[in-house]
């Protein structure tokens, strides 16, 4: 559309470059520019960059602070969640930016079953490439802050760490079920 071609008449070669990483979503001015230069040029072009300039150009998908407070019985069990997520979402807002810190929250009860979580978002403009959806998009610093809580729930009690999990995985007869957030 943006370049006024149907799908039919363009081709684009992108060889196996890997696993699961690197932005996506969003569209570099480069991908316009040399299909733009392609058309006025009436041949095919390549565009390939270093990773340094990667890195400098296109989204981020990461930059969290989290504070994490946990209420927990002495037999492990984890009650509720509550804190704050800031988010570093760049310099000038993108397509999902500000909003995959809001997912951090609504996926941080993982497969535990805590029966509250009140979690605030902060976004923060810096002097950064603006974020933007990436791999996980909020779910891996979900999953991160949920099982440093249980590390931490199960040197407090004691108890050892597989337990703790245990005690707090939500049950198969529980299914379908319905978490806190």
């Amino acid at each position: 559309a943006l370049l006024g071609l149907d799908e039919n008449r363009m081709r684009v070669i992108a060889p196996e470059v890997g696993g699961g990483f690197g932005n996506k979503v969003d569209v570099s001015p480069e991908e316009a520019l040399t299909s733009i230069a392609s058309m006025k040029l009436g041949r095919p072009v390549k565009w390939s960059e270093t990773r340094t300039e990667t890195l400098l150009g296109t989204t981020h998908g990461r930059g969290h602070v989290h504070e994490i407070e946990a209420a927990y019985r002495k037999n492990g069990e984890l009650l509720a969640l509550r804190g704050r997520v800031i988010s570093d979402v760049g310099a000038y807002p993108s397509f999902f930016g500000a909003s995959i810190a809001t997912f951090t929250p609504l996926m941080m009860p993982g497969c535990y079953r805590p029966k509250a979580v009140d979690v605030e978002v902060v976004c923060v403009y810096t002097n950064t490439m603006a974020t933007d959806a990436y791999r996980g998009a909020g779910r891996p610093e979900a999953a991160y802050s949920v099982e440093r809580v249980m590390d931490e729930i199960a040197v407090a009690t004691g108890l050892d760490p597989v337990e703790v999990r245990r005690r707090n995985f939500i049950p198969k007869d529980a299914f379908p079920f319905t978490t806190a957030t």
